[in-house]
């Protein structure tokens, strides 16, 4: 039964590590779409200034 209660315990650990983990690899990933959006944005319109429209 302990080492049942242990296996567990160690179970969950690991699942919450890996939760916290995947959450902050998709908010580093929002974070990159941004400023690769905000980076194709400033191009367009750096663009459309030399070509004066």
């Amino acid at each position: 039964m302990l080492m049942l209660t242990v296996f567990a315990i160690i179970l969950m650990l690991g699942l919450g590590v890996l939760y916290f983990k995947t959450v902050q690899d998709i908010e580093q990933d929002d974070i990159n779409e941004a400023m690769a959006r905000a980076q194709r944005f400033k191009n367009k319109r750096a663009s459309n200034e030399w070509a004066g429209a």
